[in-house]
């Protein structure tokens, strides 16, 4: 759909190409329709009436006093898996338009003399004349090959005009239209059709859409609930009916991301439905009929900061080794684990907040594992947990460098960013810009600045690492934790506000809640409509939500451990769905050759980064970058023995995989089928694999590593001994 001026444009998408990298989608307007009022001269909008998680109300409204306070103008409530447009009228006329020509009965292209449609089954003529009364509408388009059905209120009279095509009311409206495509490819003979001709039978979905048209959604209320391991979101239409017709159940529309969801008997009744004639970058959409829907989803087990299982004790030793010496853990040299600290610029805070949460919340993995290993009573770790506490003081104070800043337009937390300057290296690192004043901060100006968090994108993935971070300070320190809790809450809410009532931020900014995945893009419109480009950084920000809910003794805890797991698990849910792509996969049809997507758009999928990055380990590495104990969620066995190969073999083609700090990402997929390979893999990384100067890498750690390998379900009990990581057996070859 697309807006108008007093109206809204629909049509199915176009399929503009499917390749071995990518698929995309298209629209024409002359292929459409559009749905609007007849003269909008005294319109003003549209302006957003109201809104929910699954739904946006347009309205335009008369500019006339008088009108305007009768409420006279045009209102759209457009809700996610309708298969109908709706709207309604206030005292204007309505008006369906196209720049299409009408199909004749004969088979012959219509005329505005030959021109007929069907009222109620039967043919009428559109020649501009006849007042035409009726509640069904059918109306047959040439050059999209496509059939849509108009459903009318009782009593109201309408003029068909062939060409252009127009159908308009007679007079001005108190009541709800409706339109609804039937048939996508009605003959098969368009261009968009590929010559194709039709062979489904749409008589069947075409009943369907008659006798459900007379209720539709004008809104959706969310809730949603927790009982051990498993998460139910409930969605309530809420539900209006049109003047002159019965009142059926609400016919909306459920894709493949979907159907696992729903209980046995409403997958039962779906099957049994006609097929819908939708088929898009989503899947094939199937009829789902009732008032409400319920969708399941198994929880990531409630286990705190901990994993699932725990260390397999062949690989305790060299995971102690790693975390607290002797030796190095491929970040400087000889450094151990528990000695890692942010660099300069980030200990000062100068510098971005994506970069500085990585590395924080690294420090904080490094605090949770520590503990996890017993190590709680060492004095290192004393150290550790306090160093950490005074990197995050460093970001979250009022006297940050670069500190945080609430928007009220947006209501959000934005952060200040940083004019960087550090004499080349040769003095203190230090921010030019005046943070006391917002106007001068870089990040407010440019989408460039500070990974586009002044414009809202990557909110969740930005401060879920602060949010991970505070709540391990918090399990050890909660006199710290109060001290700063409305500032983490700030961050949390931010992105992970779980209430309606909350009046200074929106419901889980980020989150499609009928697709169950997260946008990464913000404020700014992006071709292909909103994207995203890392499930895990994604599927790691609403972990953290739980970690902190799990990690303080406070009267929003348990709701918000409770929202935290529900919103990893619907992510997870999805980017298996959209991102991990199996063979054979139904959803993006024949010739994505692909078994991971790095860019998933609305409207598209590309195999390659947003930096245009197009091998495999790149975009193994930019959707596979943060490795928390949930992540596990994300990496079925079946998909991973799919996509593994192929990133290898990119990998093993490319130096510049292992240069990048792209390499230790397949270490960690391995594992996922083979602990003892990946702990080996492991071993043959370069000596910095892990440098806090790696972009890539600077978000993890060998000790993060060894954890996540010793963990798995295959590193079972019993499991031989690995070889030594640290030092390695036989050293690796240099990098070129």
């Amino acid at each position: 759909v697309s807006i108008g001026q007093g109206a809204l444009h629909v049509m199915q998408p176009l399929v503009l190409d499917i390749s071995d990298d990518a698929v995309s989608e298209g629209f024409s307007r002359r292929l459409g329709l559009t749905l609007g009022v007849d003269n909008v001269e005294g319109l003003a909008g549209p302006s957003a009436a109201s809104w929910d998680e699954l739904s946006l109300t347009l309205a335009w409204t008369l500019r006339d006093k008088a009108s305007a306070a009768t409420g006279a103008g045009l209102r759209i409530p457009v809700v996610r898996g309708s298969p109908y447009i709706t709207a309604e009228y206030t005292g204007v006329t309505p008006v369906l338009t196209s720049q299409q020509t009408l199909r004749a009965n004969s088979g012959s292209d219509a005329t505005s003399a030959a021109a007929e449609i069907k009222v109620d089954n039967t043919s009428v003529a559109c020649d501009g004349r006849t007042s035409l009364r009726g509640l069904v509408f059918a109306l047959d388009f040439k050059e999209s090959d496509s059939t849509w059905l108009f459903f009318s209120p009782n009593g109201t009279d309408w003029v068909c005009i062939a060409e252009p095509f127009s159908l308009a009311a007679t007079a001005p409206l108190q009541g709800t239209v409706r339109i609804a495509l039937a048939k996508d490819c009605t003959t098969g003979a368009s261009d968009r059709c590929s010559g194709t001709t039709s062979s489904q039978d749409a008589t069947g979905y075409t009943e369907l859409l008659r006798r459900h048209a007379g209720s539709y959604p004008a809104g959706a209320a969310v809730d949603f609930a927790v009982a051990a391991d498993v998460g139910a979101v409930r969605w309530a239409w809420n539900v209006r009916y049109l003047a002159g017709w019965g009142r059926e159940p609400l016919l909306q529309l459920a894709w493949p991301v979907h159907l696992p969801l729903l209980p046995g008997e409403v997958r039962e009744a779906a099957a049994a439905n006609p097929a819908s004639p939708f088929n898009d970058i989503r899947g094939p959409a199937v009829a789902v009929v009732g008032d409400a829907w319920e969708l399941r989803y198994e929880l990531f087990p409630d286990v705190g900061l901990r994993a699932p299982r725990p260390v397999a004790e062949s690989f305790r030793g060299d995971l102690l080794k790693a975390l607290r010496g002797p030796g190095g853990a491929l970040w400087n040299r000889s450094a151990p684990d528990r000695d890692f600290d942010l660099p300069l610029a980030y200990r000062l805070g100068v510098g971005d907040a994506y970069s500085a949460g990585k590395m924080i919340a690294r420090m904080a993995r490094l605090v949770a594992i520590a503990d996890e290993l017993g190590e709680s009573d060492e004095t290192y770790f004393s150290e550790m947990v306090k160093r950490l506490s005074r990197r995050l003081d460093v970001w979250l104070g009022r006297e940050a460098r670069a500190p945080f800043l609430y928007d009220a337009s947006w209501g959000g937390i934005l952060h200040c960013g940083c004019t960087f300057n550090d004499c080349i290296g040769t003095c203190t690192p230090r921010c030019t810009n005046r943070a006391s004043e917002p106007e001068h901060c870089p990040a407010l100006k440019a989408t460039t600045v500070n990974f586009g968090n002044g414009f809202y994108s990557n909110h969740h993935a930005h401060y879920g690492y602060f949010v991970y971070a505070a709540a391990v300070v918090a399990k050890f320190n909660s006199t710290w934790e109060r001290h700063w809790r409305s500032q983490i809450l700030a961050l949390a809410r931010d992105y992970g506000n779980p209430s309606r009532e909350d009046p200074n931020f929106p419901v889980a900014r980020h989150k499609d809640w009928f697709l169950g995945l997260s946008w990464d893009g913000g404020v700014v419109s992006a071709r292909g409509g909103r994207y995203q480009a890392s499930s895990s950084e994604a599927l790691g920000a609403y972990y953290a939500l739980y970690a902190y809910g799990a990690s303080v003794d406070a009267p929003f805890a348990k709701r918000l451990r409770d929202y935290g797991r529900l919103l990893a698990a619907m992510e997870s849910h999805s980017a298996n769905m959209y991102l991990h792509v199996r063979e054979n996969s139904h959803i993006f049809k024949q010739g994505f050759r692909h078994s991971l997507v790095g860019v998933l758009s609305e409207h598209g999928l590309q195999h390659r980064t947003l930096d245009s990055e197009e091998a495999s380990y790149a975009v193994g590495g930019s959707q596979l970058l943060s490795f928390t104990p949930v992540m596990e969620t994300c990496l079925g066995e079946g998909w991973v023995a799919e996509h593994l190969g192929d990133c290898q073999a990119s990998c093993d083609a490319e130096p510049a995989c292992v240069e990048a700090g792209y390499s230790w990402p397949l270490c960690l997929e391995r594992a996922v089928l083979d602990p003892i390979a990946a702990h080996s893999c492991l071993g043959a990384l370069p000596e910095e694999a892990f440098s806090p100067g790696n972009p890539n890498a600077n978000g993890n750690s060998l000790t993060n590593s060894l954890h996540w390998l010793a963990t798995r379900p295959r590193a079972a009990p019993g499991t031989p001994a690995p070889p030594a990581v640290l030092p390695p057996a036989v050293p690796p070859p240099p990098v070129p």
